[in-house]
């Protein structure tokens, strides 16, 4: 063999080795970057099922919470209802724990969506404070400035009920949600008042006004939680 020969058969060896090298390397390269790729998948697969498993609890326990407090609100009107004037004192007594015991179920639902506080309230004051007198209804709904206010309230109310009725999204539901919760804890339905036959005004309509509005609040807030919850779910299916 030549000495030519022989360098070339040794350059040709260096080849096939530095090839095989690189070769091995870059192997190694991809495998490495896989590996890191892999973990960091695995560990995002595992921060969005965590995620995912917070949400479905949180929504299980609102659901809880809300069932709760529609139970409680029943409960004190069936107690209001069973007011004794032979043991009133007594009566009142048990209707002061149960009202403690609603106002309780109602801070506890509130506490879900107070994270995000707001300047967007609904408001009833105005209906709330609709007043009510033996003249026909006719009459008192003529001219009656109260009753302007009470319509620009609605009105105003309007697109916020678009809000929390939206089944596309949540965004803007939890301050509304709040206020909603707001007006039914410091408004619980409660017995009708007798009406005194020596006034013109009728407490008894005023009390079934008031009761009707709270009613309505509790029905639609069970609707908007079930609306709010729904969207939560289907979130939380697709790992968001």
């Amino acid at each position: 063999m030549t000495k030519t020969q022989l360098a070339i058969s040794i350059w040709t060896l260096i080849i096939s080795i530095l090839g095989v090298a690189v070769a091995g390397g870059f192997t190694i390269f991809v495998a490495f970057k896989n590996s890191k790729l892999q973990k960091e998948l695995q560990q995002k697969q595992i921060a969005a099922d965590l995620k995912a498993s917070a949400r479905i609890q949180w929504i299980q326990e609102v659901r809880k919470q809300t069932a709760k407090l529609i139970s409680a609100h029943q409960k004190l009107w069936i107690t209001s209802y069973n007011f004794s004037e032979v043991a009133e004192a007594r009566a009142e007594n048990e209707k002061q724990k149960v009202y403690a015991e609603f106002l309780e179920e109602a801070i506890l639902l509130e506490l879900y969506f107070a994270n995000k506080p707001g300047k967007k309230k609904l408001s009833f004051a105005e209906d709330r404070g609709k007043n009510f007198y033996k003249e026909s209804w006719e009459q008192q709904e003529r001219g009656n400035p109260q009753n302007e206010k009470i319509t620009k309230a609605k009105e105003n109310n309007k697109p916020l009920w678009n809000i929390l009725f939206n089944d596309e999204n949540n965004d803007g539901k939890e301050e509304l949600i709040v206020s909603l919760i707001e007006d039914i804890k410091n408004n619980p339905a409660e017995k009708g008042k007798k009406d005194n036959p020596c006034s013109r005004y009728l407490a008894s309509v005023e009390t079934s006004h008031k009761n009707q509005i709270t009613q309505n609040n509790l029905g639609n807030l069970s609707k908007i939680i079930s609306i709010y919850l729904k969207i939560e779910w289907d979130r939380a299916k697709n790992g968001e």
